[in-house]
């Protein structure tokens, strides 16, 4: 099996519009396919925290949020 890009704690999104932004907390194995799984971690506009597992081909590596500029003195 060859390595994955994804690792523990990444900041991952949906590859499905309109893609949940989250982190992953859980990695496992599908028992029927083998495939990765990864499970997902996201707080949604309203607040509600949310969990999802996804298969390698169902997230991408979500683009870091840009930090925020310091405020002029």
């Amino acid at each position: 099996m060859a390595g994955s890009p994804f690792k523990h704690g990444m900041s991952v999104q949906q590859k499905l519009p309109p893609p949940e932004k989250g982190k992953i907390i859980d990695i496992g194995i599908d028992r029927i396919d083998g495939e990765r799984q990864f499970l997902v971690a996201w707080t949604d506009a309203e607040g509600n925290e949310h969990t999802g597992w996804y298969k390698e081909n169902e997230i991408e590596i979500a683009p870091e949020d840009p930090a925020p500029e310091p405020a002029a003195s």
